[in-house]
Formats: C-alpha cells, structure tokens, sequence
C-alpha cells in the first residue's frame, strides 16, 4: 500500500485525473490486477470524485 497527495500548484489541473487512467491501465495490462481500490478520507471529495 502506498500513498500520493498533489501539490497545491498542480491541484486542479487534471494530474490525478491521468494518474490514475495510467495506474488502472498498468494494473489490468502488466500486473494482472482486475480490482483498484481508491481510499480517501470522507471530508476530500475531490478524491472521492476520482473513483
């Protein structure tokens, strides 16, 4: 398990956004992963609205 945060400069902008298409596409292609779990704390929706 491993953790990120964006810094404040980038937030807004997309980054996580990208981020995370390219970590699902690496998991399901070369990994074998089927299943990514996104956990945040309830009070930051906008990494809610990553899911």
């Amino acid at each position: 398990m491993w953790g990120t945060y964006g810094d404040s400069f980038h937030r807004g902008r997309g980054v996580a956004d990208c981020l995370c298409a390219e970590l699902y596409e690496w998991a399901a292609a070369e990994a074998g992963v089927d299943w990514l779990g996104l956990h945040v704390r309830d009070s930051n929706t906008r990494a809610i609205q990553l899911a």
